[in-house]
């Protein structure tokens, strides 16, 4: 394998954390630290009374009813009182744990999940209540976006956020449903509106959709010819949940659409959500799965406790950097007690499969590396990449599922000049042996006996240029 197309750069890795997870004393902070994570994704929105915020409200008629959220009293009334100091508001939440990040070097990410039911058009049916945002309210709805940010500036400048995506999946009725065009021209009237209230700072992301097939139709409406949508956004977004169709292969890959857009309108593709999901984790032999909620009982073993679910994390986030994303976003960073068995860290905070593979190699990383992909892509279950810094570090990772433990794994990369002291790291710790780094005159080689099937093996190095050839 040879390592040595020039693709995007990559910006960083990063997790969905809740605002109550960041308060002195948990172990989200650490674990941030530890892994060198440049991004968190973080829902920022005030709990606002459904009937509170009308169509045709003005901005400063939302921001007063947004105020009052913030603060934890009613419209008009004095601050609610709290009878325990673990029940902040979400001002408090916010003055805790934004500017904690802000030191870390993280860049957040909002996400505003849903629109006011008082600006929807819902229907109840026998799957429940669907969330219909309609196209006459997306004005509406991103004027109250705005006033949202303007009210998290007023408590403080260091709490506004980098990006906002919004709304949360806008295909699904889970959160609020908006139509592909609607979409379109609510991302329009946002960045303008964003633009008028001096909010030019904070990037857009969208469309943000649940699976890279939910976002086919969204994608073709932000890039529609003669009135394009794309210049409204700082990146592209989208979730990566693919892996929960019928039949999904192990490992998700961007499709021709998603490559097409990328190539066509040259903006950073963020993957603000994505985990290992599929039916084989939520099937025997595993007794329950990243699908089971945290507080059900499982009488065996989790998936999401099993090395081969790290694994897949792994080898998932390498095929997405070697397919053109420019950020990752693993849903989520902790189990919570009323959610699922997705996160990295348990409910303790201690970690998982999926944080402990991922530490192999992504806290490594330089930021802003440029990706270098394996030449005629890599074997099938493996995921190969390459990342060289501005500085000249060098970071190979490798993630394999059903490798053959009797060959010899070797990769070639295309690298000018000696590198440095050489740290090698795998998972699980013995999966490596006889690890060696020769250079030639084609290239720096890299090699290793794998001692099981399933792994991650990365290598770290400082190259003495930082030239490609």
């Amino acid at each position: 394998m040879v390592l040595s197309e020039r693709r995007q750069v990559f910006q960083g890795h990063g997790y969905q954390v809740w605002l109550p997870a960041l308060r002195p004393g948990l172990p989200m902070q650490a674990f941030l630290e530890r892994m060198q994570a440049r991004f968190v994704r973080m829902s920022i929105t005030a709990p606002v009374p459904d009937a509170a915020i009308r169509p045709g409200d003005s901005l400063e008629a939302m921001r007063l009813i947004l105020r009052a959220a913030y603060e934890g009293r009613d419209q008009a009334g004095p601050p609610t009182v709290r009878a325990s100091p673990a029940a902040p508001s979400q001002r408090e939440r916010l003055l805790n744990s934004m500017p904690l990040l802000a030191r870390l070097g993280i860049e957040t990410i909002a996400i505003v999940w849903d629109a006011p039911e008082s600006l929807r058009a819902d229907r109840v049916g026998k799957a429940g209540r669907a969330r219909i945002l309609p196209a006459g309210r997306v004005e509406d709805y991103a004027r109250l976006t705005t006033a949202q940010l303007l009210e998290i500036e007023r408590i403080s400048p260091a709490c506004l956020p980098a990006y906002v995506e919004a709304p949360n999946e806008p295909e699904g009725t889970w959160s609020t449903q908006i139509g592909a065009e609607a979409y379109a021209t609510f991302i329009r009237s946002l960045r303008a509106q964003m633009d008028a209230a001096g909010l030019r700072q904070i990037g857009l992301l969208g469309p943000g959709n649940g699976s890279l097939r939910a976002a086919r139709d969204y994608v073709r409406a932000l890039r529609r010819p003669g009135a394009p949508a794309t210049d409204a956004l700082a990146g592209w977004s989208t979730h990566v949940w693919d892996n929960r169709i019928d039949d999904a292969p192990p490992v998700a890959r961007l499709d021709r659409e998603w490559r097409d857009a990328i190539a066509a309108v040259p903006k950073p593709l963020f993957i603000t959500e994505y985990n290992a999901d599929g039916d084989r984790w939520n099937e025997p032999p595993f007794a329950c799965g990243p699908r089971t909620t945290v507080r059900s009982r499982c009488s065996g073993l989790s998936a999401d406790e099993d090395l081969r679910y790290g694994l897949n994390i792994a080898q998932q986030s390498l095929a997405l950097i070697t397919d053109g994303a420019a950020a990752l976003v693993l849903w989520e960073a902790q189990d919570q007690q009323w959610g699922k068995r997705l996160g990295a860290l348990d409910p303790a905070g201690r970690p998982k499969p999926a944080a402990t593979a991922l530490a192999t190699f992504m806290p490594f990383i330089p930021r802003d590396a440029r990706v270098l992909a394996p030449r005629g892509g890599a074997p099938d279950g493996m995921a190969l990449c390459g990342f060289l810094g501005k500085d000249g570090r060098f970071v190979m990772a490798m993630a394999a599922v059903g490798a053959d433990p009797t060959r010899r794994q070797q990769v070639r990369v295309e690298l000018a000049d000696q590198p440095g002291e050489i740290r090698w790291r795998s998972y699980p710790a013995d999966a490596a042996t006889d690890m060696q780094v020769e250079q030639g005159p084609d290239g720096l080689r890299l090699s290793f006996q794998p001692q099981v099937r399933d792994f991650v093996v990365s290598a770290t190095m400082q190259m003495a240029e930082s030239g490609v050839r």
